[in-house]
Order: structure tokens, then C-alpha cells, then sequence
């Protein structure tokens, strides 16, 4: 932390200033801004010692937790012979599924892989009995709230021919990732993120258990492997160009960056909440000397890795912080030289 040492002489003074997205300069961002304060008087240093203390923040936490930025948004079909059949093409043994981009929570992404996956245009089918015929499957998608889990499985098994056989055929489910891709916690379908590959077998959906003419879930088959995991960003960075105390080990140095604050994101807050963050149970933690002026100060809201986090465009941003000053009282030598000073010119 970084104390103030000073006596207990010295003249100290505070002030406080709220600003936030609404003072921003043209072309701001909840995520991206910059203010021109335009008050000498109280952004001037001067030969004071400036302490910079934040109070609070509130910011709306709202953004887009599946994309193709992130890497995450698709999903791999795929069976060990050319059985599967999509839009407008041959048989194949692999379909992928692009998930739009979006705010998704657990039940909602459920409810939109379930339709995507039916929908005649680009669905995932069987293969159908003759040339360019296909065979729906009825994939049903389910999130499960209390094992915070999903379950893939389909109701149609694959027919070799019309009228033929059912044939127990599982269908492999992965999850690709784009290349180059570097991830905080974007995990939505919960793969090892240890791994270097870029496809992660998330479970092979199974088909419904046929039982007295009813169809049943067969649920060790069907449930995927891991937690459903929809929070993208488990913590987040404020970086300003009046930040100069915090280091970052990088390269197997330590170097400094223009990190003014890091902010954990509640695991109960949901995306489209606002985060309220009172600095005070941190005590002086984030406290830090301003160097120079401040009449212009940068703000921006990025990752662990120093990405932007696109927040909605409807998101604002607060913050409340303490600007205290510190001048040294006189010493005597001081006062002595300046009533020398005064009487030498008040003799002229």
C-alpha cells in the first residue's frame, strides 16, 4: 500500500470528485473514455504532494458473453461414419453449429440450441434414406439449474433405410474455439483450459431410451461433463494514465503497466446487473501518489490479458475518489529566510 508520511504540521487538504461517462469527451464508451476536468486551480499539483484514494464505482456489467470475438460460440456435431446430413449439402460426418452473438443466460442458450438444432434450414439431421433426404432427429437440450449442467440427446436413432431398423448411433459434441484466441474464463461449455488444442470433446449425446412406447433420458449418456459456466470475467481492471504504482510480472520481469484498479466481479451478480464497489473495506489498498497534473485523466475497462471488455453501449460508468495534498509546514530556517526576505525589500 503507499503511505503518506508527513508531520503532523504540514498543511493537508482533501477534496472530492464524482465523475463518470456522462462528463466524457465526444466518441466515449463505458469501456473506453477520457474527461477534460478544465479547473486549474484543482487538477494543478503545484509543489503539494498528491495522494489519489478511490471511494467508490458503480458501472453497469452488461455485455456480450458469447461470441466470435471471445472464441466461443461454436459447437461441433460429428459421427464416425458420413451419417449426419445439413443444409443444402451431402452426407457428412461433421456439422457445425455458429451460435450468434449475444447475452445468454443457461436456460436461454438451452432454449436457442434446441431450436437451432430442429430448424429444417440448418439443423443437425440424419442422413435420409435416399439422395438429398433427411431425417430429423428431435434434439432435445435441457439446462439442469441445481447440477448447473446441460443434457444433449435426440429421439430419432438413425435408420440405415426407409422403414429400416433403428440404429444406436452416438453423436460426438465438441466445443471449438477460435485459434490465437486467448481466454480469462470464457469456458461456456466448461473444457480443460490447460489444454493447447482448439477442439474440446465436451460429451456424445445419446439417444432417448425406448421404454413401454415412452421415450426416457438416459442421463449418465446424455449430461455433459462440466458446469455450464456463462461468466466470462471472474475480475476487471480500471486503466488510467495517472496510474503509476502497479507492476506486473511479464516475460519473467516485473513492468509496470497504467493499472489504476482491479475489481473482482461478484459471483452472485449476473450480466445486466450493476456492480456497486465501496473501496472503503479495501482500506488504502488501491491508494496511490499522482505525479502530475490531472486536468485530463483516461479510462478504460479491460481483461487480465489487457483486452477491452466490449460492455453494452446502454452500460455508464461512476467513480467517486479523494484527491488529498500534502504541502510541508515551514521550517524555522524557512521562516527565518522569508521574514529576512520581507524586511531586506521592505527597507528599499
Amino acid at each position: 500500500m503507499y503511505i503518506m508520511n508527513h508531520n503532523t504540521t504540514d498543511r493537508v487538504s482533501s477534496l472530492y470528485i464524482s465523475c463518470g461517462l456522462k462528463d466524457a469527451n465526444a466518441g466515449g464508451r463505458c469501456e473506453n473514455f477520457s474527461i477534460n476536468f478544465n479547473n486549474n486551480q484543482l487538477t494543478n499539483n503545484g509543489d503539494a504532494q498528491t495522494i489519489f484514494t478511490p471511494i467508490s464505482l458503480s458501472l453497469d456489467w452488461e455485455y456480450k458473453n458469447i461470441t466470435a470475438a471471445l472464441g466461443n460460440n461454436r459447437l461441433v456435431f460429428s459421427t464416425a461414419t458420413a451419417i449426419l446430413y445439413g443444409e443444402g449439402g451431402a452426407a457428412t460426418n461433421s456439422i457445425e453449429i455458429v451460435i450468434p452473438d449475444g447475452v445468454y443466460a443457461a436456460t436461454s442458450l438451452a432454449v436457442y440450441l434446441q431450436g437451432r438444432l430442429n430448424t429444417q434450414s440448418d439443423g443437425v439431421f440424419w442422413r435420409g434414406a435416399t439422395a438429398g433426404a433427411r431425417l430429423a432427429m428431435h434434439w432435445v437440450v435441457e439446462y439442469d439449474g441445481g447440477a448447473n449442467g446441460f443434457s444433449i440427446a435426440f429421439t430419432q436413432n438413425y435408420r440405415d433405410a426407409d422403414g429400416g431398423a433403428e440404429t444406436v448411433v452416438p453423436v460426438k459434441i465438441t466445443y471449438r474455439r477460435s485459434t490465437g484466441i486467448t481466454f480469462n474464463s470464457a469456458e461456456i461449455w466448461g473444457f480443460d483450459p490447460a489444454s493447447t488444442v482448439d477442439f474440446y470433446n465436451i460429451a456424445g449425446a445419446q439417444p432417448y431410451v425406448l421404454s413401454a412406447g415412452v421415450r426416457i433420458l438416459n442421463e449418465p449418456k446424455n449430461v455433459l461433463p462440466y458446469q455450464a459456466d456463462l461468466k466470462v470475467y471472474n475480475v476487471f481492471r480500471i486503466h488510467s494514465n495517472v496510474a503509476k504504482r502497479f507492476l506486473e510480472k511479464r516475460g519473467g520481469v516485473l513492468t509496470n503497466t497504467d493499472i489504476l484498479l482491479e475489481v473482482p466481479v461478484p459471483n452472485n451478480f449476473n450480466n445486466g446487473q450493476t456492480i456497486v464497489f465501496d473501496f472503503a473495506t479495501m482500506g488504502d489498498a488501491w491508494q496511490q501518489a499522482i505525479q502530475s497534473n490531472f486536468d485530463f485523466m483516461s479510462f478504460s475497462i479491460r481483461d487480465i490479458y489487457g483486452n477491452l471488455i466490449a460492455l453494452d453501449p446502454s452500460c455508464d460508468f461512476q467513480i467517486t475518489f479523494k484527491i488529498t495534498r500534502i504541502r510541508a509546514a515551514e521550517t524555522k530556517d524557512d521562516k527565518l529566510y522569508n521574514i529576512a526576505q520581507y524586511t531586506k525589500y521592505g527597507m528599499i
